[in-house]
């Protein structure tokens, strides 16, 4: 999904996969939480990396 040191926005994911934003939110929530993927910032400004 992304690069080490590489950071990709909800739009970037949507735009990625052909996913609604409710899809990639929810995607991305759940890699959040299962640890792959680490949340940088909040609102309109979250981004999204490997985690490490």
């Amino acid at each position: 999904m992304v690069n080490e040191d590489k950071e990709l926005s909800n739009a970037d994911y949507r735009q990625l996969f052909n996913v609604s934003q409710r899809t990639a939110t929810r995607d991305l929530t759940g890699l959040v939480q299962t640890g792959w993927v680490r949340q940088i910032g909040v609102k309109r400004g979250t981004r999204y990396t490997v985690a490490q």
